[in-house]
Protein backbone atom coordinates (compact mmCIF):
# COMPACT_ATOMS: atom_id res chain seq x y z
CA UNK A 1 0.00 0.00 0.00
CA UNK A 2 2.84 2.45 0.54
CA UNK A 3 4.30 1.81 -2.65
CA UNK A 4 1.35 2.07 -4.38
CA UNK A 5 0.63 5.21 -2.98
CA UNK A 6 4.03 6.74 -3.31
CA UNK A 7 3.73 5.61 -7.06
CA UNK A 8 -0.01 7.35 -7.33
CA UNK A 9 1.60 10.71 -5.56
CA UNK A 10 4.50 10.55 -8.17
CA UNK A 11 2.08 10.34 -11.21
CA UNK A 12 -0.32 12.90 -9.48
CA UNK A 13 3.04 15.57 -9.91
CA UNK A 14 4.30 14.70 -13.17
CA UNK A 15 1.51 14.63 -15.07
CA UNK A 16 0.70 18.50 -14.46
CA UNK A 17 4.76 19.07 -15.78
CA UNK A 18 4.35 17.24 -18.90
CA UNK A 19 1.20 18.60 -19.97
CA UNK A 20 2.66 22.01 -19.11
CA UNK A 21 5.22 21.71 -21.03
CA UNK A 22 3.45 20.20 -24.19
CA UNK A 23 1.22 23.13 -24.37
CA UNK A 24 4.12 25.45 -23.98
CA UNK A 25 6.33 23.71 -27.23
CA UNK A 26 2.64 23.73 -28.82
CA UNK A 27 2.54 27.67 -28.57
CA UNK A 28 6.36 28.29 -29.35
CA UNK A 29 5.49 26.01 -32.69
CA UNK A 30 2.42 27.92 -33.28
CA UNK A 31 4.45 31.45 -32.80
CA UNK A 32 7.22 29.97 -35.28
CA UNK A 33 5.16 28.72 -37.93
CA UNK A 34 3.33 32.48 -37.74
CA UNK A 35 6.32 34.29 -38.28
CA UNK A 36 7.50 32.13 -41.37
CA UNK A 37 4.38 32.55 -42.67
CA UNK A 38 5.02 36.91 -42.22
CA UNK A 39 8.19 36.47 -43.22
CA UNK A 40 7.38 34.87 -46.43
CA UNK A 41 4.60 37.42 -47.17
CA UNK A 42 7.48 40.26 -46.35
CA UNK A 43 9.20 38.80 -49.06
CA UNK A 44 7.17 38.15 -51.15
CA UNK A 45 5.82 41.93 -50.89
CA UNK A 46 9.41 42.82 -51.48
CA UNK A 47 9.78 41.45 -54.53
CA UNK A 48 6.62 42.61 -56.00
CA UNK A 49 7.73 46.29 -54.84
CA UNK A 50 11.26 45.85 -56.54
CA UNK A 51 9.72 44.55 -59.93
CA UNK A 52 7.61 47.24 -59.95
CA UNK A 53 10.41 49.40 -59.43
CA UNK A 54 12.33 48.12 -62.49
CA UNK A 55 9.78 48.61 -64.86
CA UNK A 56 10.85 51.39 -67.45
CA UNK A 57 8.41 54.28 -67.24
CA UNK A 58 8.22 56.26 -70.60
CA UNK A 59 8.24 59.38 -70.25
CA UNK A 60 8.31 62.08 -73.42
CA UNK A 61 10.39 64.56 -71.28
CA UNK A 62 14.35 64.53 -72.28
CA UNK A 63 16.73 63.81 -69.77
CA UNK A 64 19.65 66.04 -68.28
CA UNK A 65 22.08 64.37 -70.51
CA UNK A 66 20.41 63.97 -73.47
CA UNK A 67 19.46 68.19 -72.97
CA UNK A 68 23.49 68.56 -72.40
CA UNK A 69 24.18 66.60 -75.71
CA UNK A 70 22.04 68.68 -77.37
CA UNK A 71 22.71 72.04 -75.81
CA UNK A 72 26.65 72.17 -75.19
CA UNK A 73 27.08 73.97 -78.44
CA UNK A 74 29.81 71.57 -80.00
CA UNK A 75 29.75 71.31 -83.35
CA UNK A 76 29.11 67.56 -84.97
CA UNK A 77 30.58 65.49 -87.74
CA UNK A 78 28.51 66.25 -91.03
CA UNK A 79 27.00 62.62 -92.06
CA UNK A 80 27.26 63.56 -96.02
CA UNK A 81 31.34 63.89 -94.98
CA UNK A 82 34.12 61.37 -94.84
CA UNK A 83 37.31 61.71 -93.32
CA UNK A 84 40.17 59.73 -92.98
CA UNK A 85 43.88 59.81 -91.82
CA UNK A 86 47.23 58.45 -92.49
CA UNK A 87 50.54 58.91 -90.60
CA UNK A 88 53.39 59.30 -92.87
CA UNK A 89 56.32 59.61 -90.44
CA UNK A 90 56.67 57.38 -88.15
CA UNK A 91 54.44 54.62 -89.59
CA UNK A 92 53.68 54.01 -86.10
CA UNK A 93 50.76 56.21 -85.24
CA UNK A 94 50.97 54.62 -81.26
CA UNK A 95 54.49 56.14 -80.62
CA UNK A 96 55.60 59.24 -81.50
CA UNK A 97 59.84 60.31 -81.46
CA UNK A 98 59.99 63.36 -78.86
CA UNK A 99 61.71 66.20 -80.72
CA UNK A 100 60.96 65.16 -84.38
CA UNK A 101 58.80 66.15 -86.60
CA UNK A 102 55.73 63.76 -86.96
CA UNK A 103 53.99 63.65 -90.43
CA UNK A 104 50.02 62.66 -91.06
CA UNK A 105 47.72 63.37 -93.80
CA UNK A 106 43.93 63.88 -93.39
CA UNK A 107 41.66 63.02 -96.52
CA UNK A 108 38.16 64.85 -96.82
CA UNK A 109 35.59 63.55 -99.28
CA UNK A 110 32.46 64.73 -99.45
CA UNK A 111 29.36 62.71 -100.16
CA UNK A 112 26.49 65.39 -100.26
CA UNK A 113 24.90 67.28 -103.13
CA UNK A 114 26.10 70.66 -101.73
CA UNK A 115 29.88 72.13 -101.26
CA UNK A 116 31.63 72.32 -98.16
CA UNK A 117 34.29 74.56 -97.46
CA UNK A 118 36.83 72.62 -94.62
CA UNK A 119 38.58 75.84 -92.83
CA UNK A 120 41.21 75.04 -90.12
CA UNK A 121 42.70 71.68 -88.63
CA UNK A 122 43.80 72.13 -85.28
CA UNK A 123 45.86 68.94 -82.98
CA UNK A 124 46.47 68.60 -79.10
CA UNK A 125 47.77 66.78 -76.38
CA UNK A 126 45.05 65.86 -73.92
CA UNK A 127 46.10 64.18 -70.04
CA UNK A 128 45.42 60.98 -70.91
CA UNK A 129 42.58 59.99 -68.13
CA UNK A 130 40.73 63.18 -69.20
CA UNK A 131 40.67 64.32 -72.60
CA UNK A 132 38.89 67.77 -71.71
CA UNK A 133 42.02 68.83 -69.93
CA UNK A 134 44.96 69.97 -72.37
CA UNK A 135 48.47 69.98 -71.94
CA UNK A 136 50.56 70.89 -75.36
CA UNK A 137 48.39 72.71 -78.38
CA UNK A 138 50.21 72.55 -81.68
CA UNK A 139 49.54 75.14 -84.68
CA UNK A 140 46.34 76.00 -86.32
CA UNK A 141 46.49 75.52 -89.81
CA UNK A 142 44.48 77.35 -92.27
CA UNK A 143 43.22 75.96 -95.53
CA UNK A 144 40.38 77.50 -96.23
CA UNK A 145 39.45 74.52 -99.20
CA UNK A 146 36.18 74.23 -100.88
CA UNK A 147 35.13 70.84 -101.94
CA UNK A 148 32.43 70.19 -103.99
CA UNK A 149 29.93 67.52 -104.20
CA UNK A 150 31.45 64.15 -104.96
CA UNK A 151 34.89 64.99 -104.47
CA UNK A 152 37.61 64.83 -102.30
CA UNK A 153 40.22 66.40 -100.97
CA UNK A 154 43.63 65.41 -99.05
CA UNK A 155 45.80 68.13 -96.29
CA UNK A 156 49.09 67.55 -94.58
CA UNK A 157 49.68 68.45 -90.93
CA UNK A 158 52.88 68.16 -88.65
CA UNK A 159 53.24 68.48 -85.25
CA UNK A 160 56.52 68.08 -83.01
CA UNK A 161 56.40 67.04 -79.43
CA UNK A 162 57.81 68.09 -76.62
CA UNK A 163 61.26 66.62 -75.64
CA UNK A 164 59.96 66.45 -72.21
CA UNK A 165 56.85 64.62 -72.57
CA UNK A 166 59.47 61.25 -73.36
CA UNK A 167 58.10 58.21 -72.11
CA UNK A 168 55.02 59.33 -71.42
CA UNK A 169 51.44 58.83 -72.90
CA UNK A 170 49.05 61.68 -73.57
CA UNK A 171 45.88 61.62 -75.63
CA UNK A 172 46.41 63.21 -79.51
CA UNK A 173 43.64 64.59 -80.73
CA UNK A 174 43.32 65.88 -84.17
CA UNK A 175 39.78 68.24 -85.48
CA UNK A 176 39.06 68.97 -88.71
CA UNK A 177 36.56 72.34 -88.83
CA UNK A 178 34.58 72.73 -92.17
CA UNK A 179 30.81 74.33 -92.90
CA UNK A 180 28.14 73.57 -95.54
CA UNK A 181 26.76 75.88 -98.08
CA UNK A 182 24.64 77.42 -95.37
CA UNK A 183 27.10 78.25 -92.83
CA UNK A 184 26.27 75.39 -90.48
CA UNK A 185 29.54 74.75 -88.67
CA UNK A 186 30.91 70.95 -88.29
CA UNK A 187 33.99 69.54 -86.46
CA UNK A 188 35.40 66.00 -87.01
CA UNK A 189 37.52 64.24 -84.94
CA UNK A 190 39.82 62.83 -87.26
CA UNK A 191 42.31 61.31 -84.44
CA UNK A 192 41.29 60.74 -81.22
CA UNK A 193 43.75 58.04 -79.48
CA UNK A 194 46.12 57.68 -76.98
CA UNK A 195 49.93 57.91 -77.89
CA UNK A 196 53.20 56.97 -76.36
CA UNK A 197 56.04 59.43 -76.62
CA UNK A 198 59.35 57.61 -77.53
CA UNK A 199 62.77 58.67 -77.27
CA UNK A 200 64.12 59.92 -80.85
CA UNK A 201 66.41 57.78 -82.54
CA UNK A 202 67.32 59.34 -85.95
CA UNK A 203 69.78 62.55 -85.54
CA UNK A 204 73.21 63.12 -83.49
CA UNK A 205 73.15 62.54 -80.10
CA UNK A 206 75.88 64.01 -78.26
CA UNK A 207 75.37 62.16 -75.48
CA UNK A 208 75.49 58.85 -77.04
CA UNK A 209 78.49 59.80 -78.97
CA UNK A 210 80.74 60.48 -76.10
CA UNK A 211 79.35 57.10 -74.46
CA UNK A 212 80.42 55.50 -77.41
CA UNK A 213 83.96 57.48 -77.79
CA UNK A 214 84.74 56.30 -73.79
CA UNK A 215 84.11 53.16 -74.00
CA UNK A 216 86.34 52.48 -76.92
CA UNK A 217 88.69 54.40 -75.17
CA UNK A 218 88.21 51.85 -72.27
CA UNK A 219 88.22 48.45 -74.35
CA UNK A 220 91.64 50.50 -76.19
CA UNK A 221 93.31 50.85 -72.61
CA UNK A 222 92.23 47.30 -71.62
CA UNK A 223 93.48 45.65 -74.99
CA UNK A 224 97.10 47.84 -74.14
CA UNK A 225 97.20 46.21 -71.02
CA UNK A 226 96.58 42.67 -71.92
CA UNK A 227 99.10 42.84 -74.94
CA UNK A 228 102.09 44.24 -72.27
CA UNK A 229 101.09 41.21 -69.84
CA UNK A 230 101.08 39.09 -72.70
CA UNK A 231 105.03 40.36 -73.82
CA UNK A 232 106.38 40.45 -70.38
CA UNK A 233 105.39 37.02 -69.52
CA UNK A 234 107.13 35.95 -73.18
CA UNK A 235 109.79 37.33 -72.28
CA UNK A 236 110.47 35.81 -69.26
CA UNK A 237 110.36 32.71 -70.37
CA UNK A 238 112.39 33.11 -73.04
CA UNK A 239 115.27 34.59 -70.60
CA UNK A 240 114.33 31.32 -68.03
CA UNK A 241 114.90 28.83 -71.04
CA UNK A 242 117.95 30.26 -72.54
CA UNK A 243 121.25 28.16 -70.99
CA UNK A 244 123.77 30.27 -68.63
CA UNK A 245 126.93 30.59 -69.69
CA UNK A 246 129.62 30.08 -66.99
CA UNK A 247 133.19 31.50 -66.67
CA UNK A 248 135.91 28.49 -65.81
CA UNK A 249 138.69 30.67 -65.93
CA UNK A 250 142.22 29.08 -67.11
CA UNK A 251 142.03 26.97 -64.33
CA UNK A 252 143.05 23.04 -64.94
CA UNK A 253 143.75 23.89 -68.37
CA UNK A 254 142.23 20.57 -69.68
CA UNK A 255 139.87 22.02 -72.30
CA UNK A 256 141.99 25.07 -73.67
CA UNK A 257 143.95 25.49 -76.83
CA UNK A 258 147.13 26.78 -76.59
CA UNK A 259 148.47 26.48 -80.11
CA UNK A 260 147.81 29.96 -80.85
CA UNK A 261 149.42 31.58 -78.80
CA UNK A 262 153.91 32.19 -79.19
CA UNK A 263 155.58 29.68 -76.91
CA UNK A 264 157.91 32.53 -75.66
CA UNK A 265 155.09 34.15 -74.15
CA UNK A 266 154.03 30.64 -72.45
CA UNK A 267 157.48 30.58 -70.42
CA UNK A 268 156.61 31.46 -67.15
CA UNK A 269 158.59 33.97 -65.04
CA UNK A 270 159.52 33.61 -61.57
CA UNK A 271 158.47 36.58 -59.70
CA UNK A 272 161.70 38.60 -57.93
CA UNK A 273 162.48 37.44 -54.37
CA UNK A 274 162.56 39.96 -51.88
CA UNK A 275 165.98 40.95 -49.90
CA UNK A 276 165.88 40.22 -46.38
CA UNK A 277 165.02 43.39 -44.69
CA UNK A 278 163.36 45.07 -47.09
CA UNK A 279 159.98 46.69 -46.03
CA UNK A 280 157.05 47.41 -48.63
CA UNK A 281 153.98 49.69 -47.87
CA UNK A 282 153.47 50.67 -44.40
CA UNK A 283 155.55 47.92 -43.06
CA UNK A 284 158.22 48.87 -40.27
CA UNK A 285 160.72 46.44 -39.62
CA UNK A 286 163.50 46.83 -36.47
CA UNK A 287 162.99 47.92 -32.84
CA UNK A 288 163.08 50.76 -31.36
Amino acid sequence: MRLFSSFLLLVLIAFPAVILQHSNSGLALAQEDEADVEAEDDIIDEEESVDDADIPVASDTPTDEEEEEEDDGTPKKSPDAATTLLFIKPADSANLPAGTVASLIVGFKNNGKANFKVNTMEASFRYPQDFNYFIQNFTTLNLDKIVESSRQASFDYSLVPSENFNGRPFGLVINLHYQDAEGKQYMDAVFNETVMITDATEGFDGETFFLYVTLAALALLVIVALQQTVFSSASKRLTSSKPRKVEMGTQGGGDIDYDWIPKENLKTRKSPRRKPGHNSGSEFSGSE
